[in-house]
């Protein structure tokens, strides 16, 4: 009697990434995604920390900001080339677009991957007030700032 309702309850919760890969929707299996990243790039979270790093200090002209200017480039062509690689992306039949996503929207998604793992991370934690991954636990027995000045004072 009560089947179709037992057909309409979800049994389980499965969680599948979304990407659009320039000619239609996606679905992936996000750790399959991050086993192909590694596998082409296992140094990927290198090179996005040096693409965000602040090279201002370099100043505007000369051969360093030329080397790093280069070095980004470099750095950019291999990630979108890892994402173009991992999310599908196809080659245009225009032979003067290239590839059917640009190289800013195919790096996108290696972004927009990034981004969708980091809140899957934090949604798995047991308890909402347990600490994130990025913050650092302190030990139960060292002073934290609210205890350090509860305790006597040896004055000299």
């Amino acid at each position: 009697m009560l089947n179709w309702i037992r057909r309409l309850w979800p049994r389980g919760h499965r969680t599948v990434y979304c990407f659009h890969d320039g000619t239609k929707t996606r679905y992936a299996d996000p750790l399959v995604i991050a086993r192909e990243v590694e596998r082409l790039c296992p140094e990927y979270t290198t090179l996005l920390g040096f693409l965000a790093e602040d090279h201002s200090f370099a100043g505007d002209s000369g051969p360093v900001v030329d080397d790093l200017r280069q070095q980004q480039k470099d750095t950019l062509a291999k990630l979108v080339k890892v994402a173009r690689e991992v999310f599908g992306v196809q080659k245009s039949p225009d032979p003067l677009m290239g590839f059917v996503l640009t190289e800013a929207a195919s790096f996108k998604l290696l972004g927009d991957w990034l981004v969708w793992m980091s809140t899957a991370a934090e949604d798995a934690r047991p308890f909402s007030n347990w600490p994130s991954r990025a913050s650092p636990s302190m030990p139960p027995d060292s002073p934290t700032g609210s205890s350090a000045g509860s305790g006597s004072i040896e004055k000299t």
